[in-house]
């Protein structure tokens, strides 16, 4: 696993120490993570890109913020998948907005 400084930041580790290692194993106490690791496994099966939405469960975070996770399949030479690339964003305040106009 490969991740960016907000991601370091969210599990509580170094990067060095989150490298090689699975979702899972990076963070066993999220909540979402499984969400994750299944349209991962989805990814790598059908070839085909995922988006998701999951709601991060944090020991720190008061309001577990909402995050879009998008997964696309990354392959070598012969098109194989080898391995897939994430990219979450928060949509926190877009769902908090959605709600507020549901209750107009």
């Amino acid at each position: 696993m490969y991740c960016n400084r907000i991601t370091e930041e969210a599990a509580g580790a170094a990067l060095e120490d989150l490298y090689g290692k699975t979702l899972m194993e990076a963070f066993p106490e999220f909540g979402g993570v499984h969400t994750v690791h299944d349209s991962i496994k989805e990814v790598v099966k059908t070839g085909s890109a995922v988006r998701t939405e999951i709601i991060i469960h944090t020991p720190h975070a008061q309001t577990p913020p909402y995050y879009q996770v998008s997964l696309v399949p990354e392959r070598d030479s012969t098109d194989r998948v080898v391995s897939v690339l994430g990219i979450g964003r928060d949509i926190s305040a877009l769902k908090e907005t959605e709600r507020q106009l549901s209750t107009l």
